[in-house]
């Protein structure tokens, strides 16, 4: 995932964990943020450059800064 750590549940604290849902008939699809203890969850859809293979590295960073940027209750 590099050097993009996903920071714990802004609600509850506990560590989240992360998948990835692809679109079966395009390149598209979506990361899922979810912390299991409290159900709070973040969907990030992405088109990955409109081809299979493509490298989604950078939509997974970019799912993972949309988690950390949520403030603690």
């Amino acid at each position: 995932m590099g050097a993009t750590k996903i920071k714990p549940c802004p609600l509850c604290g506990r560590d989240p964990g992360f998948d990835e849902i692809p679109d079966t008939l395009a390149a598209n699809g979506k990361w899922v943020i979810e912390c299991f203890e409290c159900q709070l969850a973040l969907q990030t859809y992405y088109i990955a450059d409109g081809y299979p293979g493509a490298d989604k590295r950078k939509m997974l960073t970019l799912a993972v800064r949309r988690w950390n940027r949520r403030k603690s209750a």
